[in-house]
């Protein structure tokens, strides 16, 4: 008995001798083995935030007065910019049907840090075309980076509010700027060259945020949920809009928010007032 024990014990339940070589179909005790299953998936921790941004009623979108787009010296502008537009000058423009608002950044705060997403950086694209930069505005988040093309046939010269002044960008070259800190940062053509207007690039130190399209819609698809969050809409010229939620795992949940255009200062006297500007 101990020997065959034993056998049983090394072999893992193989046959030791004859005597106990018998089958299922023999014995009729024999049992099928039951796969392993994969354990169940973890709960989501996140949520889907999404909505529409609009004007509020009775108000005009705002324009950026002339003195705050990085302006040129005595270089005129190149021969084939298209005339200025009234958008030249808004960061933050009207959809289509008059009421929604392209380029506002929603983003959540007051969250617990172990419900923050995980985030891949990601490569933010901004071109040159036709003399001014498009987008206007970019949400990003620390580590990303911003990769700046030219799509124009001339070399102008690009640089960041935080970095200083970089070198010519050609037409078809390619220029990555790496987004190491949050904070908000503004592009455009330096003092030395023809203007190329202004982009806004609001890097955040977490990356539940989006900014809304050409017909105002958002979408923040990991937003923590089973916590209350603030969620603040933001653009330049606008009062900030907050609204407070608590997403439920899995919830998809629609927002909107309506902007108030912000009271602006005067704009200073231009140091050039004879000099025309593309903007």
């Amino acid at each position: 008995m101990y020997a065959t024990f034993g056998c049983i014990f090394l072999a893992g339940c193989s046959s030791c001798g004859e005597q106990n070589a018998s089958s299922p179909t023999e014995s009729g005790s024999g049992a099928s083995i039951t796969p392993a299953q994969p354990p169940p998936p973890a709960a989501p921790r996140f949520a889907t935030v999404e909505g529409r941004i609009t004007i509020a009623p009775g108000t005009q979108a705002p324009s950026l007065p002339v003195a705050m787009i990085p302006r040129h010296g005595d270089a005129p502008a190149p021969d084939f910019c298209s005339p200025p537009r009234t958008t030249d000058r808004q960061l933050v423009r009207l959809a289509e049907d008059g009421h929604g608002l392209m380029g506002v950044v929603v983003t959540a705060a007051d969250f617990e840090g172990a419900n923050q997403p995980t985030h891949e950086p990601r490569v933010h694209d901004l071109t040159i075309h036709d003399c001014r930069l498009v987008p206007s505005m970019i949400d990003a988040t620390a580590g990303d980076t911003l990769r700046l093309h030219n799509d124009d046939d001339f070399p102008f010269l690009p640089s960041m509010s935080a970095g200083g002044m970089t070198q010519a960008l050609i037409k078809g070259q390619t220029r990555d700027i790496p987004l190491t800190r949050g904070g908000s940062q503004m592009l455009g053509c330096g003092a030395f060259g023809p203007m190329c207007g202004r982009a806004d690039v609001l890097v955040l130190n977490h990356p539940v945020h989006a900014t809304s399209n050409a017909s105002g819609q958002f979408r923040i698809a990991q937003a923590p949920a089973g916590e209350e969050i603030t969620l603040h809409a933001v653009a330049l010229m606008y009062q900030t809009n907050t609204i407070t939620v608590t997403l439920q795992p899995g919830e998809t949940r629609h927002v909107d928010f309506v902007l108030t255009p912000a009271p602006f200062p005067e704009p200073a006297p231009a140091a050039h007032p004879n000099q025309p500007t593309m903007f």
